[in-house]
């Protein structure tokens, strides 16, 4: 299965970059208020969304905005090596690269964190990515 894809050019960096700051000081808010939610980045930079990789050179389509609204969208940034294991479908492989690296850097934000719940975490991420992403030729609703 080939997903679609696009290179990500350094200006869609620098926009992503802007949209993250953007939303970064939309999270910052009171941890009092009500419905208050800890929301942990890999960084506030544009970075793989696997692996966290600070470069990342691809973005992947989907169907579905983070937010849950219908709408195609590139969702998913992605690092050369990740990329490689989405297109070769090394599923296995990109499973424990995230789960690793998941758990070093939630580690250092949040403390010890179950290898349970990081491995429960990773495969709810692919998981989202087997349903949302879009497959090259296939016939996408408007």
């Amino acid at each position: 299965m080939k997903y679609l894809k696009q290179a990500v050019p350094a200006a869609d960096i620098d926009t992503l970059r802007i949209n993250l700051s953007v939303k970064e000081d939309a999270l910052t808010a009171d941890p009092k208020a009500p419905g208050y939610v800890q929301r942990v980045r890999h960084s506030p930079e544009p970075v793989c969304d696997w692996c966290a990789d600070a470069a990342p050179v691809y973005a992947y389509a989907a169907s579905q905005l983070s937010t849950g609204e219908a709408g195609r969208c590139w969702r998913w940034l992605a690092c050369e090596r990740c990329s490689r294991m989405v297109d070769n479908g090394n599923w296995d492989a990109l499973e424990r690269r995230t789960a690793a690296r998941f758990k070093k850097h939630f580690a250092e934000k949040l403390g010890n964190v179950s290898d349970a719940l990081i491995n429960e975490a990773v495969r709810h991420s692919l998981n989202q990515f087997h349903k949302y992403a879009i497959v090259e030729g296939e016939p996408q609703q408007p």
